[in-house]
């Protein structure tokens, strides 16, 4: 399984791995350019003799001049015995390299730095690009990241990573259309999947599955290779925690809907759940019920612990059909945390989902529009006839808007808010033209006020907000702050630990 370097060329590699100008690589740098297949190189090449803080071009000399470990023994004629003071310059020049420091730690800590390193950037601020950057089908950990990487750079780290399940239990499968070769990296998929999951035996899963968007350009293999990964993955189906499901493929879509009706399993592990079905409407619309649709149904039905929810275009369309009836079926009482990844969605309809979300603790909305055309009201009242929406656990809040903040925040009472985030980004969107630029910014900052009054916040910590400069209509270079919310008469605005106001121009 492991080989060693032979050549001064191949140990020069593993030098420059380890090193950057003179000064040890960082972890993460070290590994992310290896494979699984050839990252053996790196931890012979720490230990090797040749290794050195910098590159030594005489010891390149020497060390190019001198016969390999491999190499067959010289000829007895042309052979020198070398004398003393040689043989002590070779082992002066050449000390023995001392075992690498990360060698040393416990492995609770050495457990923790792998996780760290299996940690994808974009995991910081929750989202996960399901596409992934990879051009072959593949597992991981994130679609990029593998803890395969380290079960094979010494048989230290090998014991340890496979020791560890946690490095196992979140799992990325990735299906990549016109691969070449495709049934045998079929078939290594398939393989990588059973072990991932052997080597997470006993824990929770976080799963997703990514097959390409367009369904149209998946062969009849791939859409095999695709249903054979849900499959496996829905044997498993009592561990999952976490399910993110990209099958845009409608064949597939009514396999697994078929597959969920014969199991009849309950997921009470499951905690979050996004798909994307790709739906196309102009064919719902002819056909009645989308399989997509029937996949979410039987998920809700048998996920009575499920906490966060991901609703993006096609969910929310599920919602307002009459064909379907989602809003049911979704345990909106159970909900901890929702992502509103839709496109665009209405102000109105955002708050009839706030209104039945009442125990969420966290929000997040991509993008909240003003009223389609047919929904307009006079005046721009967005509660049409109810009170205000209260929802007395949400802590967290972070939405983008595409028109005046007015309507939505005048429409909330959130008594436990702590840390707020709002960026305004435009006053027009859909079928309307752009809306002419607020005059000044105090009529952004003024519906704060309006939100703050509506909720008596105790605990409010912060207040991020961010408007974009083509909302004004002149460059307001003013700083708010307390002071400012002060004259303005903010009083509770003022009273705000940590306030923030940017004004941006991209």
């Amino acid at each position: 399984m492991f080989w060693e370097p032979t050549t001064i060329l191949q140990h020069g590699a593993g030098e420059c791995l380890a090193t950057w100008g003179g000064k040890p690589r960082p972890l993460s740098l070290q590994l992310k350019p290896l494979s699984f297949v050839n990252c053996a190189n790196l931890s012979y090449a720490l230990k090797s003799p040749f290794h050195t803080a910098t590159f030594d071009i005489s010891t390149f000399s020497r060390t190019l001049a001198s016969p390999s470990p491999h190499s067959p023994p010289p000829s007895t004629e042309l052979a020198v015995e070398p004398t003393s003071t040689q043989t002590a310059r070779v082992h002066t020049e050449n000390p023995v390299v001392e075992p690498s420091i990360i060698n040393s730690l416990p492995t609770e800590i050495l457990c923790l730095i792998f996780e760290e390193y299996l940690i994808s950037p974009t995991d910081e601020n929750g989202d996960v690009e399901m596409d992934g950057e990879t051009p072959i089908p593949t597992v991981s950990s994130d679609f990029v990241n593998s803890p395969l990487t380290l079960s094979h750079v010494c048989k230290h780290w090998r014991s340890t990573a496979i020791a560890h399940k946690k490095l196992w239990s979140t799992i990325a499968v990735s299906i990549k259309p016109h691969c070449e070769n495709a049934a045998v990296r079929g078939k290594n998929l398939v393989r990588l999947l059973r072990l991932f999951l052997s080597r997470a035996n006993g824990t929770s899963l976080k799963i997703s599955v990514a097959s390409h968007r367009d369904s149209d350009v998946m062969s009849h293999h791939e859409v095999g290779l695709a249903y054979t990964v849900v499959q496996i993955c829905l044997a498993h189906a009592s561990r999952w925690r976490s399910l993110r499901l990209q099958l845009p493929s409608e064949e597939l879509q009514r396999a697994l809907v078929r597959s969920l009706e014969e199991r009849r399993e309950v997921f009470s592990e499951l905690r979050e759940l996004m798909l994307d079905v790709g739906c196309e409407w102009e064919d719902e619309e002819e056909s009645g019920v989308h399989p997509g649709a029937l996949i979410y149904d039987a998920i809700f039905r048998a996920s009575p612990n499920l906490s966060n929810l991901v609703i993006d275009d096609d969910l929310l369309a599920f919602l307002e059909s009459p064909n379907h009836n989602l809003d049911a079926v979704i345990p909106w009482s159970h909900l901890k945390s929702i992502e509103v990844a839709c496109t665009a969605i209405p102000a109105r309809r955002l708050l009839d989902i706030c209104e039945k979300a009442t125990n969420v603790e966290k929000l997040s909305v991509w993008r909240v529009s003003e009223e389609d055309e047919e929904s307009q009201v006079e005046g721009g009242d967005v509660r049409q006839g109810r009170g205000l929406v209260s929802m007395p656990k949400l802590s967290q809040a972070k939405v983008a808007l595409l028109s005046h903040p007015r309507g939505l925040l005048s429409s909330l009472a959130l008594p436990s808010l702590r840390n707020l985030e709002l960026d305004v980004q435009g006053l027009g969107y859909s079928w309307s033209s752009a809306r002419s630029p607020v005059s000044s910014l105090d009529d952004f900052v003024k519906p704060l006020e309006t939100l703050l009054d509506n909720s008596n916040a105790s605990s409010l910590h912060s207040i991020r907000y961010r408007v974009k400069q083509q909302c004004l209509a002149s460059g307001d270079g003013q700083v708010v702050d307390q002071q400012w919310c002060r004259e303005k008469g903010l009083k509770r605005l003022a009273c705000v630990e940590v306030l923030e106001v940017e004004i941006y121009k991209f």
